[in-house]
């Protein structure tokens, strides 16, 4: 374990588009592996840009 690392992502698309390109760039870069957890928090909707209020935890394949 790590810790915790941010990313910026400026793109607006929807919740699970973003979430997919993400993993993908992640995996992209070297940053994750098979097996890795990765823990993306937002806030709904994208556009509004409120306080945090949505976790989606992946488990990379």
């Amino acid at each position: 374990v790590w810790g915790v690392r941010c990313f910026h992502y400026g793109k607006f698309t929807t919740t699970d588009e973003t979430i997919e390109d993400l993993v993908e760039i992640l995996k992209m870069n070297g940053k994750v592996k098979k097996g890795d957890v990765v823990i993306n928090t937002g806030s709904m909707p994208l556009h509004k840009r409120f306080r945090t209020n949505m976790m989606k935890i992946t488990i990379i394949e």
